[in-house]
């Protein structure tokens, strides 16, 4: 079982956006990434070995995430996170559990 973060390490801002196609004018279609929400995040390197064999041909680099869960902030493939200006892509993302408090392990992978 992993240990999660205290609730003072969570001192990372996570931005997630979503994207979004619409249609123009002309009959194209236009694409923007939209944000969806912004939390707060441990953001460190991923040391779990079994996270880094599964990484090992991956490009980029990759981060450990730990975030509050909560049930209005969407995780899945179709969104990409924003952390100092790199865009992270989700790899794998775990729930767990500690007392009362809900915690979201995200493997996140920089877009090269």
């Amino acid at each position: 079982m992993i240990k999660t973060r205290p609730i003072g390490q969570l001192d990372r801002r996570l931005e997630a956006q979503k994207l979004t196609v619409t249609q123009n004018g002309s009959g194209g279609f236009t694409e923007t990434w939209d944000t969806i929400y912004t939390t707060w995040a441990y953001i460190g390197p991923v040391k779990s070995m079994r996270d880094m064999v599964a990484l090992q041909n991956v490009q980029g680099n990759s981060y450990e995430v730990f975030v509050r869960y909560t049930p209005s902030h969407e995780v899945s493939k179709d969104i990409r996170f924003l952390y100092e200006g790199k865009i992270l892509v989700l790899n794998s993302q775990q729930e767990y559990t500690e007392g009362r408090k809900r915690f979201v392990r995200l493997i996140l992978v920089e877009q090269v």
